[in-house]
């Protein structure tokens, strides 16, 4: 039985896929009207596990503050994780503006074109290098994201898990050969404006997947290239891709203490490596399971801030979820006691690497969590004298 793996068939669904990528298409994003590689980097980083709903703001305010590479790479951390505050995956922030130092020191301030070498960037695995070679520099490349990767499954009607390194293997060959292909197809037909080549491949199948191939109920009726599909053919394709395994998340307390004196609230940063890296937050903590909220968390703020609390009232609870946890978040306002006598706010702590009064006009010039936009937002309050 042939399959999209051989050249002749790859042709036809080329010519197929790019006819249908001319008229459905979606070219209304920022990102996808230009063909600065700097650009379609930012907008790479930010698309990770984001929709592009929510992407397009962000993106729009990223590029106003640093327009080009050599912006973001002359700019601090805090800058950029304020721009990236809401977000969310703060990690692509920080290493996005590693990649514009690496870049600059190493690269002359171009970035490279080719796979391998944009691999070593910091934060760039095999699907942004795919996607930076071929959309950006429109060179052949295996581009696998989640719309991509079901597409393909589908199309060659693999029941295996996807996870698997034999079904990597099959699928980065299938994608890089139907890459070397668009190439080839526009260098022949160059005067053929459907030929796009690697980067209108790219494009086109990320569209497929987003709006036809869907992950349930896919329209094969509509689809351009229902004819090579294999897990059509057989009437697999509403159990292709098969489901993984949903991990069970835990749920962790998580207490937090708004503190303010002199019109400011006491804010720490996170260390820029782990969990919410380099953001500022009202100091929180993990509570242990059978401690009473109030005690712990006075207790815990004494002992990582040297300031000694005294909790005043509740803020409303609420959940956030992580990929891998989820946070029961129940914030307090809380006011400086003067029981305690004399006392000063420590440099550091064990969770927190610097601690800030910050005044609320200065808010937004630092990089904040969800969490700690929420809790702004549900307490309320301006910060006391």
């Amino acid at each position: 039985m042939q399959t999209l793996l051989e050249p002749l068939l790859q042709k036809e669904f080329l010519k197929n896929i790019f006819s249908w990528f001319q008229n459905h298409g979606r070219q209304d994003m920022a990102w996808r009207k230009t063909r600065d590689p700097y650009a379609i980097m930012v907008s790479e980083f930010m698309l990770q596990q984001t929709t592009v709903g929510t992407v397009k703001p962000y993106f729009d305010r990223f590029l106003g503050k640093f327009p080009t590479l050599e912006t973001l790479a002359g700019g601090e951390l805090n800058e950029v994780l304020a721009l990236w505050s809401g977000l969310g995956y703060y990690a692509r922030g920080r290493n996005l503006w590693a990649a514009a130092r690496e870049i600059t020191a190493k690269h002359a301030g171009r970035i490279p074109r080719e796979f391998e070498k944009l691999q070593k960037l910091p934060g760039v695995g095999p699907y942004i290098a795919g996607a930076l070679s071929t959309i950006a520099f429109n060179e052949p490349a295996p581009v696998l994201d989640g719309n991509i990767t079901r597409v393909m499954l589908r199309i060659l009607a693999i029941e295996d898990d996807v996870k698997l390194k034999a079904v990597q293997v099959i699928l980065r060959k299938a994608a890089f050969d139907l890459s070397v292909q668009a190439k080839r197809l526009e260098e022949r037909f160059k005067t053929l404006e459907k030929m796009g080549g690697p980067r209108s491949l790219s494009l086109a199948l990320m569209d497929l997947g987003a709006t036809v191939c869907l992950p349930r109920n896919p329209a094969c009726e509509i689809c351009p290239v229902a004819i090579h599909c294999l897990a059509r053919r057989f009437g697999r394709q509403n159990s292709i891709p098969i489901p993984g395994e949903k991990a069970e998340r835990p749920t962790v307390r998580r207490l937090y203490a708004v503190i303010s004196r002199k019109g400011a609230w006491l804010m720490g940063q996170r260390p820029k490596e782990g969990l919410f890296g380099g953001l500022w937050e009202f100091p929180g903590f993990d509570v242990p399971s059978g401690e009473e909220p109030i005690p712990f968390l006075e207790r815990g703020v004494f002992k990582e801030t040297g300031v000694p609390i005294r909790v005043k009232e509740s803020v409303t609870a609420f959940e956030h979820q992580l990929t891998h946890r989820i946070y029961a978040v129940r914030p307090f306002i809380a006011e400086i006691s003067h029981r305690a006598g004399r006392w000063r706010l420590k440099a550091k702590g064990e969770i927190y690497e610097k601690f800030r009064w910050i005044a609320p006009a200065a808010i937004s010039r630092h990089g904040i969590s969800a969490i700690t936009k929420r809790i702004l937002a549900e307490s309320k309050v301006e910060p006391g004298d």
